[in-house]
């Protein structure tokens, strides 16, 4: 018989193992880059070949991206930034450092 466990511990038991934490480790950007796309895109109402159009890629390229399939390029993240009129700023610090003042600001148009 099959039981019926919450999501957050499923999760929490899946995180514990090694391996699944360090896959999860590895797509982590490329996932929080696409929820970022995603909910930017949604919000304004386009679509994947609207926004492709507008940043100057294929629409697969917009859906890959918002799978968490690929790590985008800086000089793409760049582009997305300037076409939904948003600044793309990079913070360099160290790990489990929240409190690091250096940030490196992308202009698009410099």
């Amino acid at each position: 018989m099959t039981r019926a466990i919450e999501w957050s511990t499923a999760r929490a038991e899946l995180e514990a193992d090694p391996a699944v934490r360090a896959e999860m480790d590895r797509y982590a950007f490329a996932h929080a880059v696409a929820l970022w796309l995603l909910q930017h895109r949604t919000a304004r109402g386009w679509s994947q070949r609207e926004l492709a159009r507008r940043v100057g890629v294929s629409q697969p390229v917009i859906a890959r991206i918002e799978a968490g399939e690929t790590e985008p390029r800086v000089s793409t993240l760049a582009r997305l930034a300037a076409v939904l009129e948003v600044e793309l700023v990079i913070r360099v610090a160290a790990p489990n450092d929240r409190t690091a003042d250096e940030a490196i600001v992308v202009d698009p148009a410099a």
